[in-house]
Protein backbone atom coordinates (compact mmCIF):
# COMPACT_ATOMS: atom_id res chain seq x y z
CA UNK A 1 0.00 0.00 0.00
CA UNK A 2 1.26 3.49 -0.88
CA UNK A 3 2.16 5.78 2.07
CA UNK A 4 0.08 8.87 2.75
CA UNK A 5 2.21 12.00 2.94
CA UNK A 6 -0.48 14.25 4.34
CA UNK A 7 0.09 14.76 8.04
CA UNK A 8 -1.42 16.78 10.88
CA UNK A 9 0.91 19.70 10.18
CA UNK A 10 0.11 19.93 6.45
CA UNK A 11 -3.62 19.48 7.09
CA UNK A 12 -3.57 22.19 9.78
CA UNK A 13 -1.75 24.60 7.42
CA UNK A 14 -4.28 23.89 4.67
CA UNK A 15 -7.16 24.47 7.09
CA UNK A 16 -5.69 27.81 8.22
CA UNK A 17 -5.60 28.88 4.57
CA UNK A 18 -9.19 27.83 3.89
CA UNK A 19 -10.36 29.60 7.09
CA UNK A 20 -8.90 32.87 5.76
CA UNK A 21 -10.46 32.29 2.33
CA UNK A 22 -13.85 31.56 3.89
CA UNK A 23 -13.67 34.77 5.94
CA UNK A 24 -12.88 36.92 2.89
CA UNK A 25 -15.50 35.25 0.68
CA UNK A 26 -18.14 35.02 3.43
CA UNK A 27 -18.62 31.26 3.05
CA UNK A 28 -18.42 28.17 5.21
CA UNK A 29 -16.16 25.23 4.39
CA UNK A 30 -16.41 21.46 4.64
CA UNK A 31 -13.55 19.00 4.13
CA UNK A 32 -14.50 16.45 1.48
CA UNK A 33 -13.85 12.70 1.83
CA UNK A 34 -10.79 11.39 -0.06
CA UNK A 35 -12.96 9.77 -2.73
CA UNK A 36 -13.73 13.23 -4.16
CA UNK A 37 -10.01 13.98 -4.68
CA UNK A 38 -10.80 17.69 -4.22
CA UNK A 39 -10.13 19.13 -0.74
CA UNK A 40 -13.10 21.32 0.16
CA UNK A 41 -16.66 22.36 -0.58
CA UNK A 42 -17.41 26.03 0.13
CA UNK A 43 -20.99 27.03 0.78
CA UNK A 44 -23.48 29.79 1.49
CA UNK A 45 -26.38 27.59 2.57
CA UNK A 46 -25.72 25.52 -0.55
CA UNK A 47 -22.41 24.56 -2.13
CA UNK A 48 -21.03 27.44 -4.22
CA UNK A 49 -17.64 26.03 -5.18
CA UNK A 50 -15.35 23.00 -5.11
CA UNK A 51 -11.91 23.97 -3.86
CA UNK A 52 -8.45 22.45 -4.04
CA UNK A 53 -6.16 24.15 -1.52
CA UNK A 54 -2.36 24.20 -1.60
CA UNK A 55 0.36 25.72 0.59
CA UNK A 56 3.68 26.53 -1.07
CA UNK A 57 6.83 27.68 0.70
CA UNK A 58 7.94 30.16 -1.97
CA UNK A 59 6.68 33.40 -3.48
CA UNK A 60 4.08 33.33 -6.24
CA UNK A 61 6.62 34.65 -8.76
CA UNK A 62 9.24 31.92 -8.12
CA UNK A 63 7.94 29.61 -10.88
CA UNK A 64 5.86 30.47 -13.95
CA UNK A 65 3.28 27.75 -13.22
CA UNK A 66 1.69 25.89 -10.35
CA UNK A 67 1.95 22.13 -10.79
CA UNK A 68 -1.19 20.26 -9.81
CA UNK A 69 -1.92 16.57 -10.19
CA UNK A 70 -3.77 15.82 -13.41
CA UNK A 71 -6.00 13.47 -11.42
CA UNK A 72 -7.08 16.31 -9.09
CA UNK A 73 -7.72 18.70 -11.96
CA UNK A 74 -9.70 16.09 -13.91
CA UNK A 75 -11.89 15.35 -10.88
CA UNK A 76 -12.41 19.04 -10.11
CA UNK A 77 -13.31 19.85 -13.73
CA UNK A 78 -15.64 16.84 -13.90
CA UNK A 79 -17.36 17.94 -10.67
CA UNK A 80 -17.82 21.39 -12.24
CA UNK A 81 -19.24 19.93 -15.47
CA UNK A 82 -21.57 17.53 -13.63
CA UNK A 83 -22.91 20.08 -11.13
CA UNK A 84 -22.36 23.52 -12.67
CA UNK A 85 -20.62 24.49 -9.41
CA UNK A 86 -17.22 26.15 -10.10
CA UNK A 87 -13.93 24.43 -9.29
CA UNK A 88 -11.24 26.74 -7.90
CA UNK A 89 -7.64 26.24 -6.86
CA UNK A 90 -6.47 28.27 -3.87
CA UNK A 91 -2.76 28.60 -3.17
CA UNK A 92 -1.09 30.22 -0.21
CA UNK A 93 2.34 31.33 -1.33
CA UNK A 94 4.67 33.29 0.98
CA UNK A 95 3.43 36.58 -0.51
CA UNK A 96 -0.30 35.95 -0.15
CA UNK A 97 -3.29 33.78 -0.91
CA UNK A 98 -4.28 33.49 -4.57
CA UNK A 99 -7.09 31.72 -6.41
CA UNK A 100 -8.00 30.64 -9.92
CA UNK A 101 -11.16 29.18 -11.41
CA UNK A 102 -10.38 26.04 -13.40
CA UNK A 103 -12.86 24.94 -16.06
CA UNK A 104 -10.65 22.82 -18.30
CA UNK A 105 -7.44 20.81 -18.20
CA UNK A 106 -4.54 22.89 -19.46
CA UNK A 107 -0.94 22.11 -20.40
CA UNK A 108 0.10 18.66 -19.21
CA UNK A 109 3.57 17.37 -18.38
CA UNK A 110 5.29 15.16 -15.83
CA UNK A 111 6.27 16.49 -12.44
CA UNK A 112 6.40 15.88 -8.74
CA UNK A 113 8.78 15.27 -5.89
CA UNK A 114 11.95 13.25 -6.21
CA UNK A 115 13.20 13.62 -2.64
CA UNK A 116 11.09 10.85 -1.05
CA UNK A 117 12.23 7.96 -3.21
CA UNK A 118 8.62 7.17 -4.18
CA UNK A 119 8.33 6.54 -7.94
CA UNK A 120 4.60 7.35 -7.78
CA UNK A 121 5.41 10.95 -6.77
CA UNK A 122 6.28 11.63 -10.43
CA UNK A 123 3.00 11.78 -12.32
CA UNK A 124 1.11 13.65 -15.03
CA UNK A 125 0.57 17.22 -13.83
CA UNK A 126 -1.23 20.27 -15.12
CA UNK A 127 0.83 23.47 -15.42
CA UNK A 128 -1.46 26.30 -14.31
CA UNK A 129 0.08 29.66 -15.22
CA UNK A 130 0.64 31.84 -12.16
CA UNK A 131 -0.77 34.71 -14.25
CA UNK A 132 -4.16 32.91 -14.10
CA UNK A 133 -4.31 33.50 -10.33
CA UNK A 134 -5.92 36.49 -8.62
CA UNK A 135 -4.61 37.69 -5.26
CA UNK A 136 -7.11 37.31 -2.42
CA UNK A 137 -4.97 38.41 0.56
CA UNK A 138 -1.44 39.53 1.31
Amino acid sequence: MRPTYENQQSLAAEEQTIIRVAQVWGVTYQKLPKQYRVDWALSKGKIVCWCECKKRMNDSCTYPTLLLSLSKVMHGVEMYRATGIPFVVVVEWNDGIYWSKIDKVGEIGFGGRKDRGDWQDIEPVVHIPVTDFKQLTK
